[in-house]
């Protein structure tokens, strides 16, 4: 039983070994994707802070967006971007000092991609655009593509998703094979003096040990967030998922709303009072409503929420409501994936635990096929020895 197992996990490994190191890779840098970017970009937190504006029209940090600013960046971007009548999705910053940034969702440039908005940077207390990019042309998307569908685009996330699955059986057998072979009292130790044969083996063991209860929970969410349709039926059984209302018009165009900005944010914060503004998506061609997006303290979300107000364009009437505090259990659960899944739901000690989760995940992908090597290497060395004369 035991020569069977280790056959099913040194193939399984080797088999995956390269795209669980590109997902652990990967993973463990889009953590922290957006300070990341900032970090590669600095001139746009210069200009975030005033720049040549500053002591001018500052916000507080307590206090973004100021009021009004939404609706420039709108202005600004229809401004920039005239033949681009749709809808605009435009989030706020996270932190004071850092840009807003908008998306829009379907450019012509990038036909035919699932996901692929052009995003702009703006400053987040006045209508100036700062940078513009398409998503998957710079580092930080193009590696959150990689992670998210190996750059395989719709398809990509159905591979993903099945190979996600593969990993479990890899796992469960690594632990069975660690618990029998365990020494006791000496579990999770590695023995850094001995031979390199030892200290590889001990660590490959001790690292899946310890992190496998997050691995199992960052594979577990990774897959239902690259297929949630295929889980959607299962968790229907047990509660139902509301979908998103849909209030297309097709002869509605984008000069016809006459809602500014502001007064959609305060009647969309009059159903949550205390909460904070996190996204607004504009009307657009087609689209006669806004819909506003804000984060309540008790969601694991901060940066996608599901607090969602939907207030029409020309009336200023809310028209539907989604509170995460009503959410069905189902629906509970698929607001929970993302957070956990990058962390953001314990905080900055949830985010760091993943980054620790990604590069041990790296480190034993590395120490298995050393394992392999090693065996190898030994196996060729004995069948040498028994053909010498």
């Amino acid at each position: 039983m035991r020569g069977w197992l280790t056959w099913l996990h040194r193939w399984l490994g080797l088999a995956l070994s390269a795209v669980v190191g590109v997902l652990a890779l990967t993973g463990s840098l889009l953590v922290f994707y957006p300070e990341i970017d900032l970090w590669l970009h600095p001139q746009w937190q210069a200009a975030a802070t005033g720049g040549d504006h500053a002591g001018r029209h500052r916000p507080a940090p307590d206090a973004l967006p100021v009021p009004g600013v939404v609706q420039q960046q709108w202005q600004a971007l229809r401004a920039h971007h005239p033949d681009r009548v749709g809808s605009w999705r435009i989030e706020m910053p996270l932190q004071p000092g850092w840009p807003a940034q908008a998306r829009y969702m379907k450019p012509a440039e990038t036909q035919g991609r699932e996901f692929a908005p052009l995003m702009v940077m703006l400053a987040p207390d006045r209508g100036e655009v700062l940078a513009e990019r398409f998503w998957g042309q710079y580092l930080v998307t193009w590696l959150y593509d990689l992670h998210y569908t190996l750059l395989l685009d719709r398809a990509g996330r159905t591979v993903l998703a099945i190979l996600g699955l593969a990993t479990v059986p890899l796992m469960g057998v690594g632990l069975c094979l660690w618990w029998r072979a365990r020494r006791p009292g000496r579990a999770l130790q590695v023995r850094w003096r001995g031979r390199a044969q030892q200290w590889v083996y001990d660590l490959h063991g001790v690292l899946g040990a310890l992190v496998l209860p997050v691995w199992l929970l960052l594979v577990g969410t990774g897959v239902m967030l690259a297929e949630p349709d295929w889980f959607k039926p299962l968790l229907q059984r047990v509660s139902s998922v509301q979908p998103a209302p849909s209030f297309h018009a097709p002869d509605f165009e984008v000069g016809q709303a006459t809602m500014t900005a502001d007064t959609v944010i305060a009647r969309a914060q009059a159903q949550f009072p205390g909460a904070e503004l996190r996204w607004v998506e504009t009307p657009g061609r087609g689209m006669p409503v806004w819909r506003v997006r804000l984060w309540q303290p008790d969601e694991p979300g901060r940066r996608f929420p599901r607090s969602l107000v939907w207030v029409h364009a020309q009336t200023g009437e809310v028209l539907a409501v989604r509170d995460p505090a009503r959410h069905s259990g189902a629906e509970s659960v698929l607001a929970w994936l993302h957070p956990l899944h990058s962390g953001e739901a314990l905080g900055l000690v949830g985010r760091v635990a993943v980054l620790l989760a990604g590069v041990a995940w790296l480190l034993s992908v590395g120490t298995g096929l050393m394992r392999w090597w090693h065996k190898r290497r030994g196996r060729l060395h004995r069948s040498r020895v028994d053909l010498s004369p």
